[in-house]
């Protein structure tokens, strides 16, 4: 008989008095099967533990199930995104490798995932695992827009605005809701020479920087 599930055999006996001490000793017997039925075990999701990651950086890791069914069944792998969700992060439906890059925006915050493991069994049975991703925020140097070389005459005043645009996402408030934007520096910078009026002199370059 299977350890299983399957078919088994067997055979019962005795005499026409219900036992073998008859004289002459006479038997009877009767065979039947026994039907063992498989009944389908959930896969045990392996957690995997809470982790923590920069944004822009990519975390990966493997997850596994054991699945006690003989033979064992077939898993295939699916994740469950919670509130914030952890948008773009993935799951190698057969191999159980998790990747996912946050992205400028979500970081920083907690995500919750539920790593489900689901078996072809009959019925279709899954077990799974929660966890908690930290997205830590990384801050960024601005990026200054470059205003050209300009030109001005002597004794006059040179002006003009610069900008510069910072990737980093910083929450801000409004009335009545809280969202997130980017920070945008600007930056004015006056550059003056002044150049006595007697006699001519040459253009001179002078250098300017902005920071």
């Amino acid at each position: 008989m299977d350890a299983d599930g399957g078919a088994g055999s067997g055979c019962l006996s005795g005499d026409r008095h219900g036992h073998g001490y008859g004289s002459p000793p006479l038997n009877g017997s009767a065979g039947f099967s026994i039907t063992v039925n498989e009944v389908n075990s959930a896969p045990v999701v392996t957690n995997p533990g809470n982790k923590t990651t920069n944004e822009l950086a990519n975390l990966a890791f493997t997850v596994t199930a054991t699945d006690s069914d003989v033979p064992a069944n077939t898993i295939a792998w699916s994740l469950t995104l919670g509130t914030p969700a952890a948008t773009g992060a993935t799951i190698g439906a057969g191999t159980g490798a998790f990747s996912w890059t946050p992205t400028e925006a979500q970081g920083p915050g907690v995500y919750p995932v539920t790593i489900v493991a689901t078996d072809n069994g009959s019925p279709v049975l899954s077990g799974s695992a929660a966890i908690t991703i930290t997205v830590n925020e990384v801050n960024q140097a601005p990026v200054v827009t470059n205003p050209g070389n300009q030109t001005v005459n002597e004794l006059a005043t040179l002006a003009f605005t610069a900008t510069a645009t910072d990737g980093t996402f910083l929450p801000t408030r409004s009335p009545g809701r809280s969202r997130w934007g980017h920070r945008r520096r600007r930056v004015r910078r006056l550059a003056r020479e002044r150049v006595p009026s007697a006699g001519p002199r040459p253009k001179r370059r002078v250098p300017v920087s902005i920071r």
